[in-house]
């Protein structure tokens, strides 16, 4: 734990402008969402076989990144079932683990998991693989095979998320009981924070969205910091009227930062 606490402490410390180049499994990034309710995926069962499904905006611009299915198929020879992560993106990729199968039917591709507090960064990193997955064969032969793949005990998925020469790493935390529950996930450099105001109503940001002029209203000095989906800061002022029209239409995170702590909110740049 004292471990921990101490490289959350030097995350915090060593930031500065420049985007962090990891994030720690469980930690905010510029990108965080709760996932509400959580949403529990069965391998389902039925005669014929079949899926169930999900997917998330993992840099929250609008569009699907990451595609679960929980699936079940079966006929009269054939058994199998899996839990599987694939992107829907170039940009999405996944902490590989290996390959692992204890038969010949399939070389099953093992997504890596971490535990909370780990770091995710580097690596290897794949577009499609397996949390868990099992395959019979059972031909009138007599003849077959079994496989299997299983992933590491830890609840997060390390993801990363490319645009050209920008990399910026993420989680996903799902917990396997029985059915597998995806519960929130982060992605971007960590989000500084001291402390968080308790009562928003002390700072107001507007518009928001916003076309060339972003306002906040504080009783505090100031210094803005703002961020693209990325974790890259775009915009460091200590103003408290912003000139945001340079900036492309998108989502950002806005840090107010004061002597009392930080205010982190989302914003939209509309022109």
């Amino acid at each position: 734990m004292k471990k921990f606490l101490l490289l959350i402490l030097l995350v915090f410390t060593c930031r500065g402008k420049a985007q962090n180049n990891f994030i720690l499994a469980g930690q905010h990034g510029v990108i965080y969402v709760d996932i509400v309710p959580d949403v529990n995926l069965q391998i389902l069962n039925p005669a014929n076989g079949g899926s169930n499904t999900y997917s998330i905006d993992i840099n929250q611009d609008g569009t699907n990144d990451i595609f679960f299915d929980a699936h079940f198929g079966h006929d009269a020879e054939d058994v199998d079932q899996y839990f599987s992560i694939s992107a829907l993106d170039s940009n999405t990729s996944f902490s590989y683990a290996g390959k692992r199968s204890t038969g010949s039917c399939a070389n099953v591709s093992v997504l890596n998991t971490f535990s909370i507090g780990d770091t995710i960064k580097n690596g290897s990193f794949i577009t499609s693989g397996y949390l868990s997955y099992s395959h019979s064969y059972f031909p009138t032969t007599g003849t077959g095979c079994n496989s299997s793949g299983q992933a590491d005990t830890g609840n997060y998925i390390g993801v990363k998320y490319q645009t050209g020469n920008a990399i910026s790493y993420g989680w996903v935390k799902i917990v396997d009981t029985n059915d597998y529950v995806i519960k929130e996930f982060s992605l971007g450099a960590p989000m500084v924070s001291i402390k968080q105001y308790v009562n928003n109503e002390q700072v107001n940001i507007y518009p928001n969205p916003a076309k060339n002029i972003l306002h906040v209203e504080i009783n505090a000095n100031v210094e803005i910091e703002i961020f693209d989906v990325l974790g890259n800061e775009v915009i460091n002022a200590k103003q408290k009227q912003i000139d945001i029209s340079g900036l492309q239409n998108g989502i950002y995170f806005i840090n107010v930062k004061t002597s009392e702590g930080i205010l982190t909110k989302k914003i939209i740049v509309q022109h």
